[in-house]
């Protein structure tokens, strides 16, 4: 397996982290600070199918319930075998990062710079887009 990585936003240089460290399954996806010790919810990897695995747990990053409604929240949750497409991403140039099951992308709510800001599946906008672009840091 390759190294793992930090998700970093645009918007504020917060990454994408399983609140509260929590290894339960469907827990919320936040923006939250880089921590620099106790890191594994804010360290993934991205495998060649697409599913981004948290190193916490080895849950994906899905979006609830495969719903395909805008502002659908994105959770921690275990890789399924079938009905994969609200658990898989595609990198999308400018930094953003593309779902399989509705080509929105992960988004910070509201463009709120606040930490603890939950994550959710958006279309993608063509301005102001800080909250929608993402870059892997090692």
């Amino acid at each position: 397996m390759s190294s793992f990585f930090f998700i970093q936003s645009a918007l504020n240089g917060f990454v994408i982290d399983i609140k509260g460290a929590n290894p339960a399954q469907s827990t919320p996806l936040i923006a939250f600070p880089r921590k620099t010790t106790g890191t594994d919810n804010q360290l993934w990897y991205l495998d060649p199918n697409g599913f981004i695995i948290s190193k916490l747990n080895g849950f994906v990053i899905d979006i609830k319930g495969a719903n395909p409604a805008q502002a659908t929240p994105l959770i921690a949750f275990p890789k399924k075998t079938t009905g994969t497409q609200n658990q898989q991403w595609s990198l999308v140039a400018g930094g953003f990062i593309a779902s399989a099951l509705n080509n929105f992308v992960i988004d910070i709510t509201g463009a709120n710079p606040a930490q603890g800001t939950p994550l959710i599946a958006f279309p993608k906008k063509t301005t102001g887009t800080q909250n929608q672009q993402w870059t892997f840091v090692w």
